[in-house]
């Protein structure tokens, strides 16, 4: 390992470095599509995603999505004008930005 890697690990009581270990991903899909995770909200928007029919049509384009939200996400995301300008590049982006002039470098 790196010196300065190591020199700039925490370490516990004992001396031994903090290794952040991931949660378990043990819930696992009702469907035996493969798809396993640590939470149950994760799991409800992979199965809306991924095993609900998709039956509610955006009145703009007429794709379907299987629930209202991602029907809402697709209209902000594609069918919402941009909204801010920058001043120095004339980008235009859907969201406001602080310092919109750092994301155009």
């Amino acid at each position: 390992m790196d010196p300065d890697k190591r020199a700039n690990q925490e370490k516990n009581e004992t001396g031994k470095s903090k290794v952040a270990k991931a949660p378990e991903k043990n819930i696992l899909c009702e469907f035996e599509c493969g798809f396993a995770t640590n939470t149950m909200s994760k799991l409800k928007y992979h199965i809306e995603e991924t095993h609900t029919e998709a039956t509610i049509p955006c009145p703009e384009c007429d794709k379907l999505y299987p629930s209202d939200r991602l029907l809402k996400y697709h209209k902000r995301k594609v069918h919402d004008p941009k909204k801010f300008k920058c001043d120095q590049c004339d980008k235009k982006k859907g969201i406001s930005f602080f310092f919109l002039a750092d994301f155009c470098r």
